[in-house]
């Protein structure tokens, strides 16, 4: 299970009423099944080669998941326009602190860019949480002139109670440790927010391969679906080999 395995995966527009049941059930099940391989080649239970086998045949299925639910479309995923025109309603996307830094980062300036192109275009909506707010104040100025210019596609949740038990929970299974415990909130926030993605470059403590299963363990435990955690990149990256297949 190297660095490119990714997890999970979300069907956001289910068909129908027991399509979206279905589906939900299909991804906890996978889910589960990804954390178990996850343990299994963290405590070398499985070989490296069948992990890594085993992962892509759930990211398949997952794939195949995700197409099923694309496709079917319903009225709480689409919206009108001002001329009566059905539109796919944005997706929510958390983003935290880094991506909006990104967008002046020469190594992730051109994918923090085309991602902030979607958002203004409709595909996306963007989520955060007031500490996305605090970290940016001390950021340098053409950041945050940047991150205010993008307040009309931004909404933010609050931290609630929710929020704070799961982000326990993560630092109680020492997926981080306390010193980095903003991180932790992040994924809480978003979980608790019903975002479907996060999207970060923050490869140390959660777009990272080895946390992201255990994150989504530790929501599981607590009731929440898993969350997907991708960086500007592959989320661009999905988008457009949805594009293509759809040719």
């Amino acid at each position: 299970m190297g660095d490119t395995t990714e997890m999970p995966w979300k069907c956001t527009y289910p068909g129908s009423r027991v399509c979206s049941i279905l589906v939900r059930q299909v991804n906890l099940l996978l889910t589960k099944l990804w954390i178990l391989l996850a343990i299994a080649h963290k405590l070398a239970f499985l070989p490296h080669r069948q992990c890594e086998h085993a992962s892509r045949k759930i990211d398949e299925v997952g794939r195949v998941l995700d197409s099923l639910g694309r496709a079917g479309g319903n009225a709480e995923g689409w919206r009108l326009n001002g001329k009566g025109e059905s539109m796919q309603r944005p997706m929510r996307v958390y983003v935290d602190t880094s991506v909006f830094g990104g967008a002046f980062d020469g190594e992730f300036q051109e994918a923090s860019g085309d991602f902030f192109d979607r958002v203004r275009a409709g595909e996306f909506r963007l989520v955060i949480s007031p500490t996305v707010s605090d970290e940016l104040r001390d950021a340098p100025e053409p950041v945050r002139v940047f991150f205010r210019a993008l307040e009309p596609f931004i909404e933010v949740a609050e931290i609630d109670e929710a929020a704070m038990e799961l982000q326990a929970g993560y630092l109680d299974a020492h997926i981080v440790s306390s010193r980095w415990e903003a991180d932790a909130l992040h994924v809480a926030v978003a979980t608790v927010s019903l975002c479907p993605v996060i999207v970060s470059w923050n490869f140390k403590h959660i777009v990272n391969f080895r946390r992201i299963p255990l994150y989504n363990g530790v929501n599981l435990t607590h009731g929440f679906q898993a969350i997907a955690i991708h960086t500007p990149q592959e989320v661009l990256s999905y988008d457009d080999e949805d594009d293509t297949e759809n040719v």
